[in-house]
């Protein structure tokens, strides 16, 4: 897969922009002016929503009715149009080639991995941020029908819960519906969480390649002998069940739960309430690991993901890094950009200045400056770079 073009209007701060990315980008800018809202905008296109709080009318320019993303995209020799509006009431519409299309068919011809600083919230934030980018990870495979298919059950068991409450439906009738939801429910449950977990543990093999290339010469990341990082699914109430008894042991669960559900009014165990834990050394990442080593992590789950993409689909993803380098110890940047030069998935880069230790064969630099992107010659990315890095 490879972004050809990426084209926005009256998008933040964008009036009119065209960019047309080579295979590794770096985007050099001064903060404030508009580096994270050209991903932004293509995390938009790939994902259907922003990974950055905001208001619905602040993603589209001041007195602008809507905005435009567009992007061409190239894979396995056919090049595709996709295309998104925004209004500043927060609708949103997408196209593939011209033809009307949903969200979640993005993902798939927009292969899309993100590291931000906002990143963080994956593991220091809730259990729905993690639910919700594993449910698109699954989408990015090819899975989202499960996804899909959980959510329409979940909906229905509490579009009934709610009637229930609300007397609307009682009596038999009330406990034979939910019977018949709930046989569904489970079904559906169960098999979102066994494509979950399926995911983890292929990406696991990734993980730890990852986490060792990018910790590598790190004495930590030696103790004990254990590998550096690890991850594993959490069903609520359910952790240390085993795996053949988990189908019984979930039955049982929502049984117990059934007139407490219709006392609250909204399903309260299932596939909408799990989590995942990530580890370093066999510690909880969340509790045991510093803001710097919460970043690696994250990275190394990065890189897992470029990884899963080359090796098992045999192609490749867009990869963007916003602010990377700051915040991160230098063998960890090292490692990074020597991984970086491994793999062959096209890299955009955002920097507020251009790192010395940048191959300038390999990325070519764009300036960006208000809203306008140029690109860079050779010798005026020599004149300005930084130095060397204060480490």
């Amino acid at each position: 897969m490879f972004l050809k073009k990426l084209e926005l209007s009256c998008f933040r701060n964008y009036t009119h922009l065209r960019f047309f990315p080579s295979s590794q980008s770096l985007i050099v800018g001064n903060n404030g002016h508009g580096k994270t809202n050209l991903l932004e905008a293509l995390v938009l296109l790939a994902y259907g929503r922003s990974f950055r709080a905001h208001l619905p009318e602040s993603l589209v320019q001041e007195k602008k009715k809507s905005a435009c993303i567009s992007a061409h995209i190239e894979n396995k020799n056919k090049t595709s149009h996709l295309q998104m509006s925004l209004t500043n009431s927060g609708k949103k519409q997408f196209w593939i080639n011209d033809k009307k299309s949903r969200s979640f068919h993005f993902s798939k011809e927009l292969p899309l991995i993100l590291f931000s600083p906002e990143s963080l919230g994956l593991l220091k934030g809730s259990a729905e941020q993690r639910r919700w980018w594993l449910d698109y990870w699954l989408s990015m495979q090819g899975r989202g029908f499960f996804v899909q298919e959980f959510k329409k059950a979940l909906v229905q068991k509490n579009r009934l819960l709610k009637q229930v409450r609300k007397g609307v439906v009682s009596g038999k009738k009330a406990c034979s519906l939910l019977e018949s939801v709930n046989e569904l429910f489970i079904g559906k449950s169960l098999s979102l969480v066994k494509r979950r977990k399926k995911a983890l543990q292929d990406l696991s093999v990734f993980l730890s390649e990852g986490g060792e290339a990018l910790f590598r010469n790190k004495k930590s990341a030696q103790a004990g002998g254990k590998r550096p990082v690890e991850v594993y699914y959490v069903m609520k109430a359910l952790e240390h069940c085993e795996n053949g008894e988990i189908e019984s042991q979930f039955r049982e669960q929502v049984e117990k739960s059934f007139f407490i559900e219709q006392e609250a009014g909204v399903s309260l165990c299932g596939a909408h309430r799990d989590d995942f834990k990530v580890l370093f050394q066999g510690r909880d990442s969340r509790y045991f690991c510093s803001q710097g080593q919460q970043r690696g992590l994250l990275l190394a789950l990065k890189m897992a993901q470029v990884l899963w993409f080359h090796q098992v689909e045999k192609s490749s993803c867009l990869l963007l890094l916003d602010d990377v380098f700051s915040e991160i110890d230098k063998h960890l940047v090292l490692n990074l950009l020597h991984f970086l030069d491994e793999i062959p998935s096209q890299i955009i880069l955002t920097s507020v200045k251009t790192p010395s230790f940048l191959d300038r064969k390999k990325f070519q630099v764009f300036s960006l400056h208000e809203g306008t992107l140029r690109k860079e010659e050779i010798g005026e990315r020599r004149a300005q770079s930084e130095g060397p890095l204060p480490f």
